[in-house]
């Protein structure tokens, strides 16, 4: 035990005592200095570095430097968008090009996930390279911890990232998801800024480093994910007061118990539809099918008939592209399922609906907190369409469900959805949208497809439903990205019985407990009023010089998560705050030193025109509630 190792164990009774406690107490049995030779470790009959450590981590560190493994995160302008915070990314993103932000290439400084502590010598080789605002230490083994504190200096490495307006940390994850959730935690201390540029280092392998690595992009992906965004929850609000109005809500219990042995068929928009659509349409008098958004347009084109449609999306833009299936034949005779947030012009269209109230989402929060039913929220309902028909079917009972043209992944890029659906038809809006691979991930014969963020995020949420309901099997019939949990089969060797689907249907419809909603316009008016007072809050958090604007951005995301009265108020800022930290970040690491006090003064002056902005317009709304609400 060193002089350096009392020191580093000093900062870090301050900083993490619960690793100081494991630390102090670690008695090294397999682990042991190597005397012999300078600068290294014995593991077992193993030497770690086999030479000087410190030779070895500079040859190590200059290969990196020639194939570094680094993710940057930017947005572009888009001044199509009247959203808030896509207003203040226009105008940041022409700011930082004027001060010389360099959009390409190695940026000025990032942050830095290394994989394995060794004994540290790469950290310091690293940091003559780049200016790391935050370093993350991942290193789950105390034994190494212990020899990395004999021979790196903690407090050196934390001043380097207190210069650079970040943390030290390090974390001890036992597996993908823990790792995922600790840098997660991590972002919630310091600023999602962090995300703007990582640097990932592996120093050595171990299964769990190589996991980490190897599935590092889609990792990210889940960090990036589920923001959500101010305008999106106000367009939100407004569809959910006046869907309380004239439709049925989702209420707690939920139902009484359905008995029924149908086998529920949701039909996603997958490329792999066009295999088996065919097939549905011959045998769907023995199936209750769901239709899934745009998977409207395929069933419709093949003759079929959803018993079922379900739709997610608030835009208003989803009800014009989907309004035209919804003839008077089809609105009354398939029941609608749908989230509090769709829009009216979609739900008043059919004569039976179920609408269900959206869990983590401001408008339900509103409705709940102003109506004196007991609302039953649903989880796990986005980010696509698929993801809401399986959490609601699940919910409401059914012994068996059947995925098909779920495939959260394609092949072809240029096949991305079923060939019969509105994205291969030219009058139709979706025709122009592409979808380009930006991951691959394994099908059902443990090869690989392609797929893209929001896709994979979908299956994932998938699989959380599924392990959630073990009562209830689901059968995987699409040909696409594998889902744990379900079985996979061809959908030609799904087994069914004979049901009277009118009954079976009824049946379900009437076993579930909703009811309209009586909202009481005071308590509504309370709710704008609390969003109100916590944008002067905001305004009074960001009246900081403009050199402290990055720790403003991570005091204001724990302001609006711990809000008293919160009503949602997390869901409704907490994107916004996000995207703008990443933004400011992101440009402030490829803009040159002489010119970010420049830039941090118009991003100062620009986040708080925001904030105005947007307590004049929830100023307007409460104003305008009766009309809206009418």
């Amino acid at each position: 035990m060193t002089e350096l190792f009392e020191v580093n164990l000093k900062f870090l009774r301050r900083y993490l005592p619960n690793l100081a406690d494991k630390i102090s107490s670690y008695e090294s049995t397999y682990v042991k200095q190597e005397i012999e030779f300078k600068n290294d470790i014995q593991i077992g009959d193993h030497r770690f570095y086999g030479q000087d450590g410190e030779l070895a981590c500079k040859a190590q560190v200059e290969h990196f430097i020639s194939y570094p493994t680094h993710y940057s995160l930017g947005y572009k302008s888009n001044f199509n968008l009247d959203y808030q915070h896509q207003k203040s990314i226009n105008l940041l993103n022409g700011c930082a090009k004027d001060l010389g932000c360099k959009v390409h290439g190695k940026p000025f400084s990032s942050n830095l996930i290394a994989l394995g502590s060794g004994l540290g010598f790469y950290l310091n080789i690293l940091i003559e390279h780049m200016d790391y605002s935050s370093i993350i230490i991942v290193e789950p083994d105390v034994g190494m911890l212990y020899h990395f504190l004999n021979f790196s200096d903690l407090n050196e490495l934390s001043a380097h990232c207190e210069k650079n307006g970040g943390r030290l940390c390090i974390i001890q994850p036992a597996s993908l998801d823990e790792f995922s959730q600790q840098i997660r935690w991590f972002a919630d201390q310091v600023g999602y800024g962090l995300f703007s540029e990582i640097t990932l280092y592996r120093h050595y392998e171990t299964d769990l480093f190589d996991q980490i690595f190897s599935n590092f992009k889609s990792i990210r992906h889940g960090w990036l994910s589920a923001w959500g965004f101010y305008d999106d929850e106000i367009i939100g609000i407004h569809h959910s007061l006046k869907n309380s109005k004239s439709h049925y809500f989702l209420l707690e219990p939920r139902l009484t118990p359905y008995k029924s042995d149908a086998t529920f068929v949701i039909v996603g928009n997958g490329p792999s539809l066009d295999r088996d659509i065919k097939i549905l349409k011959k045998r769907q008098s023995e199936f209750i099918i769901v239709s899934c958004g745009t998977a409207i347009g395929a069933l419709r084109r093949e003759g079929i008939n959803s018993d079922f449609h379900v739709e997610m999306e608030r835009s208003i833009e989803t009800a014009k592209v989907q309004v035209p299936w919804f003839d008077d034949a089809f609105t009354k005779r398939t029941i609608l399922l749908a989230l509090n947030t769709v829009s009216p012009q979609i739900t008043k269209r059919f004569t039976k609906s179920i609408i269900f109230p959206k869990l983590h989402d401001v408008g339900a929060n509103l409705l709940q907190y102003s109506s004196s039913k007991k609302l039953g929220f649903l989880p796990d309902c986005n980010p696509t369409v698929t993801n809401f028909a399986v959490s609601s079917i699940a919910s409401l009972g059914v012994k068996k469900i059947v995925l098909l043209g779920c495939d959260y992944g394609f092949r072809n890029h240029e096949k991305h959805h079923a060939t019969k659906s509105d994205y291969f038809n030219e009058s139709s809006v979706l025709d122009k949208c592409k979808f380009l691979p930006e991951i691959e991930v394994l099908d059902n014969n443990g090869r690989y497809i392609s797929s893209i963020r929001i896709f994979n995020e979908s299956r994932k949420k998938v699989e959380k439903v599924i392990k959630s309901h073990p009562n209830i099997t689901f059968v995987n019939c699409s040909d696409g990205a594998r889902i744990e949990g379900s079985v996979w089969k061809k959908f030609s060797d799904v087994e069914s019985r004979l049901i009277n689907k009118n009954f079976s249907i009824n049946l379900l419809y009437e076993s579930v407990s909703m009811s309209t909603l009586d909202i009481d316009s005071m308590k509504i008016g309370s709710v704008f009023d609390s969003f109100i007072e916590l944008t002067d809050e905001m305004t009074r958090t960001f009246s900081v010089t403009p050199s402290n604007l990055i720790l403003a951005f991570s005091k204001a995301q724990k302001i609006v998560r711990y809000h008293q009265r919160s009503f949602g108020s997390h869901v409704l800022f907490s994107g916004i705050i996000k995207y703008f930290s990443v933004c400011v970040v992101g440009h402030l690491s490829r803009i040159p030193k002489e010119n970010r006090d420049d830039y941090l003064k118009a991003a100062l002056i620009e986040v708080n025109e925001m904030w105005a902005r947007i307590k004049k317009q929830l100023y307007q709304l409460k104003e305008n509630f009766h009309e809206v609400y009418g």
